[in-house]
């Protein structure tokens, strides 16, 4: 499994949905799929984002409480529960909570993005060690 850990020098809401945007347009234009887990109300703040330049650079993306067979088709599927992770089988996943996800040799690509915003600095630095000491490599971009 491939790990990245982005850490962004700021704890600026702004900078952080805009960096996660980004990202995910970059993994779609290079042809990935991804799911991203995330707390509600950042699923509802990148919903809105995936559009791009208003409404000529739109990213095929759903929000799903729940896992349903259509919306997990598409290239970028948002799950605010963990429960809705294992009926989504996508390239990357990128894991925006507090939580330490269990790792897992079935996925493919975990990233994990963090600001300097304390509680996620602080539950991205327990979720590194807990992997390094699962013996997994982890690769950081300091951005």
């Amino acid at each position: 499994m491939n790990i990245d850990f982005f850490i962004l020098p700021t704890q600026d809401d702004e900078q952080f949905y805009q960096f996660v945007s980004t990202q995910v347009k970059s993994y779609y234009e290079a042809g990935k799929t991804v799911v991203i887990y995330a707390e509600d109300l950042s699923c509802k703040e990148l919903d809105a984002r995936l559009w791009f330049n208003g409404k000529d650079d739109f990213l095929p993306h759903a929000y799903m409480a729940e896992v349903s067979p259509d919306y997990a088709k598409l290239p970028v599927v948002l799950v605010s529960e963990a429960a809705s992770l294992k009926g989504i089988n996508k390239d990357i996943l990128i894991d925006l909570t507090l939580s330490d996800m269990p790792a897992s040799n079935e996925l493919k690509h975990l990233v994990k993005i963090v600001d300097q915003e304390p509680l996620r600095l602080q539950a991205s630095r327990r979720y590194y060690k807990a992997l390094q000491q699962q013996g997994f490599t982890i690769n950081v971009h300091k951005i």
